[in-house]
């Protein structure tokens, strides 16, 4: 498979570890003061090359932590920069999705916001338990009517993930229909995860596809994925996926026709899930195309753009400016203005189905 390059590697970063914005915003640079030299001089010559920052400001006293925070953001803005004017002079062919009949809907990531409501909770809680019941009943006792695979806990921590924005592994996407997110407009949801730990470096993962019982075979499947997908496509070489199969049932048979025809995940291992049923647990995974890898990385950088500009402009705010009593005039921190929040989500649809594990 397609290898990252270093450089590529450390702006893409995130998904392990502390990612790169992450890195350099808890970087912290101490200076030594020669023997003799007196502070005031020794700051003014080791700030006065500080980029973005005017010398006024910078002989107002602005602490070498700050000047340090701000050089390395405003480096690797740089490199961010350069990245995106080179992917965006090499992009691929567009190969536009088909024709969706999932049209009016959006796909956002999971927050504490959505956490926070009760009612968003139990709605996610009862969809996806809901959807997971009607695949599995089949193979359950006559008496059992429920299933419960996720409970309120565990969905209000796969929505708190999302709280670390591009730094975060994983998260919950939610696909609601109409302009506003609201438990009445939700229709579906699935996760995506950068690196579980059951997969090797550069493969990541989905899993969790649900779609509402009422709104299955809409297409909606299908946008979730393509979210997903892309967010994983950022910095991901392969991407992996689970379910469960059991010949000649019927919801068995949609998965597989969907996963590992339309998608067109291949598996790599499967085993014998229930001795006797024949339904097997497979291992599927798929290649990240060079067109969706371009796509992926290009979305990635540009939301790393914004943050490290959000960064910068909240280092602007802590920078002292000097009092005019002081005989020097008061000059304030200004960022360039060709900062550009280049975050917009690119939205996705098509053809689809509903849960997988």
């Amino acid at each position: 498979g397609r290898r990252a390059s270093p450089a590529r590697s450390r702006m893409l970063a995130g998904s392990r570890g502390r990612g790169p914005a992450q890195r350099s915003s808890a970087g912290r640079t101490s200076k030594r003061v020669r023997r003799g030299a007196s502070p005031a001089s020794s700051s003014s010559s080791s700030t006065s090359s500080v980029p973005g920052l005017p010398m006024g400001a910078q002989a107002a006293g602005g602490t070498a932590d700050q000047m340090a925070k701000q050089t390395k953001l405003t480096n690797m803005l740089e490199q961010v920069e350069g990245r995106l004017k080179k992917l965006e002079s090499e992009a691929p062919p567009f190969s536009p999705p088909p024709r969706s009949r999932a049209g009016d809907i959006r796909v956002v990531i999971g927050t504490s916001e959505q956490a926070s409501d009760p009612a968003m909770v139990e709605r996610l809680m009862t969809m996806v338990n809901t959807s997971y019941y009607e695949s599995m009943k089949d193979f359950l006792h006559p008496r059992q009517k429920t299933y419960e695979r996720l409970s309120r806990g565990e969905v209000i921590d796969r929505l708190e993930m999302g709280d670390a924005g591009i730094r975060a592994n994983r998260v919950l996407h939610i696909a609601y229909r109409g302009d506003t997110l609201q438990p009445s407009s939700v229709v579906g949801c699935m996760s995506s995860t950068y690196q579980p730990p059951w997969t090797e470096e550069g493969c990541g993962h989905w899993g969790l596809l649900v779609v509402d019982k009422d709104e299955q075979g809409k297409g909606i499947a299908s946008v979730l994925v393509r979210a997903a997908e892309l967010r994983l496509a950022g910095v991901c070489e392969q991407i992996q996926i689970e379910y469960e199969y059991t010949p000649g049932h019927a919801y068995s048979e949609r998965l597989l026709q969907f996963y590992e025809g339309s998608l067109g995940f291949q598996c790599v291992n499967g085993y014998n899930r229930r001795p006797g049923m024949g339904t097997q647990f497979r291992k599927c995974r798929k290649q990240v195309s060079a067109e969706l890898s371009h796509r992926g990385e290009l979305l990635r950088l540009q939301q790393l753009r914004t943050v490290l500009t959000s960064e910068l402009i909240a280092l602007k705010d802590q920078c002292p400016s000097t009092d005019a009593s002081d005989g020097v005039a008061r000059d304030d921190c200004k960022l360039e203005a060709a900062l550009q929040d280049s975050s917009d989500e690119e939205e996705t649809d098509a053809s689809g189905m509903s849960p997988s594990s």
